[in-house]
């Protein structure tokens, strides 16, 4: 069992987003109370790009309906910060096919996170 989700933040699919690719979106809400970010950093709480990758992975998961894991990350940008005092509430647009992944993850609609991955299916 993943300690991070229902701890750290909670994941919910929300289906299809709204343009017309065939993302499919996802709403993750922070706990801004949680331990983790008094030591990152303590006066200045960030989310952690590990967290936000495994955010990730867990909607990714649910989206194929079993655990999946990174085969290799090809491409990675967190292209801005996640302060939880501010921002409790990140959307996941993800498209993933054939083993295949591209996501975003937006604050506010401004893009945090841009990637793109393979990924294997895990048993079980």
């Amino acid at each position: 069992m993943n300690k991070l989700r229902n701890e750290l933040y909670t994941l919910e699919r929300l289906g299809a987003d709204d343009s017309a690719t065939p993302a499919v979106r996802f709403r993750v809400r922070l706990d801004p109370s949680h331990p983790l970010f008094a030591g990152h950093f303590p006066g200045q709480p960030v989310l952690p790009g590990v967290c936000t990758l495994d955010m990730v992975r867990e909607a990714l998961s649910q989206l194929e309906g079993r655990p999946c894991r990174f085969a290799a990350i090809r491409d990675c940008k967190f292209t801005a910060p996640v302060d939880p005092r501010r921002t409790q509430e990140l959307e996941l647009d993800l498209t993933a096919a054939d083993g295949l992944l591209t996501a975003t993850a937006a604050a506010e609609g401004i893009a945090v996170l841009k990637l793109k991955a393979s990924y294997i299916p895990l048993h079980g």
